[in-house]
Order: C-alpha cells, then structure tokens, then sequence
C-alpha cells in the first residue's frame, strides 16, 4: 500500500488521468507538480508556467514511451496510466522564483522518477554514458550539424545579400595567408582604378577637388589612410556632390 505525501506538503489541486484540466490560452497556471504513481507512492516532480498543458506533454511522451526520465517511463509501462495521479502543490503569480521553489520540494521529497535532481540545470552531477554519446553521435550524422557546405547558388545569394554591408562580427578575426592576399590583390586593384562606390564623396585638398578619398590618395603617391588623417587635421574637407571635380 503506498504512502501519500507529506503533511507538509500542500496540495492546492489533484488531477486523475480522465479529470486532467483543460488547456486554456487565456488561463496560465505558474506551479510546481508532482506525479504520483498511487501504487507504490513513487514521484516525479517538476515546475512549469503552464502546469494544463505540461501536464499534457508528459502524458503524451508517456504513451508513446518516449519520456526523459526513464524510471518514470517504466512505471507507467508496467502499472498502467490509471495508476497515476497529477497533483499541484505550489501555485505562484509569475515565473520568478519558480524553479527555486521546484528544487526546495525535489530536495525535500526525493522523488525517485527524477533521474536529474537540480531543477535549473538537469546534467548537474551526471555524465553520459559512452553508448549514450555514442547514440547521440550516430544520430547527429548526416544532419548538417558539422561545418556548413554551401551550394554555388547559395553562396552567390549571400554574397549578393551582404555586399556593402558592414561585418562587426569579422572584426579581430585572423585570415589565413591565402585570404589575405587575395583581398590585398583586390584592394591594389581597385586603387589602381580609382574605385568609387555608391557612397564615395568628393574630397578638397589644397585648391583640387577629387572625386574620391582612393583618387586623391594615388594623385599625392599616399595612401587611403592618409587621406583620411588630412581629413580629420583639416588638411583635406569633404566637398558637396554637386561641385565638379577637377582631378579624375
């Protein structure tokens, strides 16, 4: 004959398998809950911001044997789902404080169905077997969850989409050698031509006015970067793009 709970523990609603609450998405119970196999007197305790319908989910991981805490699953395999009770113990108004409030009772019960006993991180303690990382390794093959390979296609559309967009996420990443000659090659192919972008504007220095920063770099034998340093000493201003440049 199975033991109930604990005096001290009070119980606020108690659910069979046929008087389960609705699910309502207006209507969110925050709690904590527990499992009861009535049986053996064997618990499962858990926490959610809505008990309706995780109540629910683990009836549902349960008949299709697929449950995470095995023991539980095991009970319900051999005893039947009537055997099983689902009890709220702990209705709070809002999440905050909830999973505390699930590792005070998991503390205080020692619910045998609970395979993880840290509410807020369930591996706590615990390590996977090797044929569980096995399994897990097995299958994860096959699912993209290594290094990304892109068709030409896709590779053409992002390059497409990204062009002119800034990167901060590729700041401090260190190219390999190869990368950075090609982009070198690049960047002395487009000052040899005098590249101008949608956003270049025309640059004054002395009584000359450039079309761009790049131009003015190559007629003076400097580099961008100068440029850019006469700008902010005021050697060089920028210029409206309606006055006419009189170096090419």
């Amino acid at each position: 004959m199975s033991v109930d709970l604990p005096s001290e523990v009070e119980i606020v609603a108690r659910y069979t398998i046929n008087s389960l609450p609705p699910k309502k998405k207006n209507e969110k119970t925050c709690a904590v809950y527990i499992i009861r196999n009535i049986v053996s007197g064997k618990l499962y305790v858990g926490s959610s911001d809505d008990v309706a319908r995780r109540f629910q989910a683990h009836i549902s991981h349960l008949r299709r044997g697929v449950h995470c805490a095995l023991l539980l699953q095991n009970s319900w395999l051999f005893h039947g789902e009537a055997a099983f009770e689902f009890i709220i113990v702990d209705v709070l108004p809002s999440a905050d404080g909830l999973i505390e409030r699930e590792q005070e009772i998991i503390d205080y019960l020692n619910p045998v169905f609970n395979s993880a006993k840290c509410a807020e991180n369930p591996m706590t303690g615990r390590r996977h077997s090797a044929e569980s990382i096995e399994k897990m390794r097995v299958a994860r093959t096959g699912k993209g969850l290594g290094p990304r390979v892109f068709s030409d296609q896709h590779r053409a559309a992002l390059s497409a989409a990204l062009k002119g967009k800034p990167r901060p996420e590729l700041r401090g990443i260190k190219r390999s050698d190869e990368v950075r000659q090609r982009m070198s090659t690049s960047a002395k192919k487009k000052f040899a031509e005098g590249f101008l972008n949608a956003r270049a504007r025309p640059i004054k220095i002395g009584g000359s006015v450039f079309r761009t920063q790049i131009i003015a770099a190559k007629h003076f034998g400097k580099s961008p970067s100068t440029i850019t340093h006469w700008l902010q000493r005021g050697k060089a201003v920028f210029v409206d793009v309606t006055v006419q440049p009189t170096q090419l």
